[in-house]
């Protein structure tokens, strides 16, 4: 405008922009008010930098190892009691597992003894087969049903269990169920000794709930078809898994040993293509339980086992 020269037309070609420019600039601070005004009084969403994050989260350590208990399939409920409003409250009592293994009180109910038959001698090894400290092959009598395991033992084997399972003895059913495990593997002429040294590697005795009691996981059926064990089978369901095996031959405790671990494929020309790792601990809560039994009941070391 001021150098319009008072010309008219220049004039008011410069009264244009200034107009232009002070109405964009009314109409710029007019959508900012409008655009707050509806985010924070009628969406209610905050207008703030600080619902952005600065950087992607990352999870925490994917390398920490964590136990996850598989899920198990949901159960059928059943009708309970009827209870009269003002009475008192009902705690149900747990099933007790001796009851619940009644089911093998006369046979197996969906597998067969393959070798109903015990042994009583020392069952054959191999060189796969070690003991605990690594440094020689051993075997035990783990068909033979005549030894067994007292009060005493067993609680010692559960104080021994605080240490060597930190994370899992509190939750051991050992001193709850042992009796019946000792029962139900004579009735089918297994160790007994055996039996509970397996319950207490494989799973702390059931304490680990993320594991299969005995770490049987195929059951074969009676027609010879296999059925998955999920970890929350009962220490009776893994008994009758473990007691229909093929592998379990009384006079061959490293085929047992390589087949529990691997499968019958592994088992080539009488001995394993493998050395399986879970018999180490065996070994070791074996020989715990088994001091002061009688020497048919012990295990023997190499040279002193068949088939060293």
């Amino acid at each position: 405008m001021t150098t319009s020269q008072a010309d008219p037309g220049k004039l008011n070609y410069g009264k244009r922009i200034i107009y232009g420019a002070i109405i964009g600039l009314i109409f710029s601070l007019s959508s900012v008010l409008i655009v707050k005004t509806i985010f924070s009084n009628i969406l209610k969403i905050p207008i703030s930098s600080s619902n952005f994050p600065t950087s992607v989260p990352h999870p925490t350590n994917p390398n920490q190892f964590q136990l996850t208990p598989i899920p198990t399939s949901t159960s059928t409920p059943t009708s309970g009691p009827t209870i009269t409003p003002g009475g008192p409250t009902l705690t149900p009592t747990p099933t007790p597992v001796t009851s619940t293994c009644s089911v093998m009180d006369n046979d197996l109910p969906n597998s067969t003894m393959r070798y109903p038959d015990g042994y009583t001698g020392t069952p054959a090894t191999t060189k796969q087969i070690f003991n605990f400290a690594g440094n020689n092959n051993y075997s035990i009598p783990y068909r033979n049903p005549n030894c067994s395991l007292s009060q005493t033992i067993i609680n010692n084997v559960y104080e021994k269990m605080k240490s060597f399972y930190p994370y899992y003895w509190q939750q051991s059913k050992l001193l709850e169920d042992w009796e019946t495990v000792q029962s139900y593997a004579i009735k089918y002429n297994f160790n007994p000794v055996f039996v509970i040294a397996l319950w207490v590697e494989e799973s702390a005795a059931g304490g680990a709930t993320n594991a299969q009691k005995l770490g049987c996981v195929y059951r074969l059926n009676k027609d010879d078809t296999f059925t998955h064990m999920l970890p929350s089978s009962t220490i009776c369901e893994q008994m009758e898994c473990l007691f229909g095996r093929w592998s379990v031959y009384p006079q061959n405790y490293a085929l047992f040993g390589c087949q529990y671990q691997f499968g019958s494929d592994h088992w080539v020309n009488n001995q394993c293509t493998d050395n399986p790792e879970f018999v180490k601990t065996i070994e070791f809560w074996y020989d715990f339980m088994s001091s002061g039994q009688p020497t048919e009941c012990r295990a023997k070391y190499c040279p002193n086992a068949p088939g060293c």
